[in-house]
């Protein structure tokens, strides 16, 4: 089963980062855990709204194809 983790902190020493590769490696024989990286999304955009850059297609297609997404911030 494939779950998307969304860190909400781009910091390299984060917390919930720590934690997100924590539960990847501890469940990774029951999960595919895959933890997408905010630091590569642009600032929100109105403008751009309707002509999204690729890496935001990209992250929304990843997020997309897990079943489960599990989002960490604080």
């Amino acid at each position: 089963m494939k779950v998307a983790v969304i860190v909400g902190s781009v910091r390299k020493e984060s917390f919930n980062r720590k934690l997100a590769e924590f539960v990847k490696n501890r469940y990774a024989g029951r999960f595919e855990i895959e933890i997408l990286d905010l630091s590569v999304l642009p600032l929100y955009n109105q403008d751009i709204e309707n002509d999204m850059p690729p890496e935001i297609i990209g992250f929304k297609k990843e997020s997309e194809r897990s079943r489960f997404r599990l989002v960490g911030d604080a």
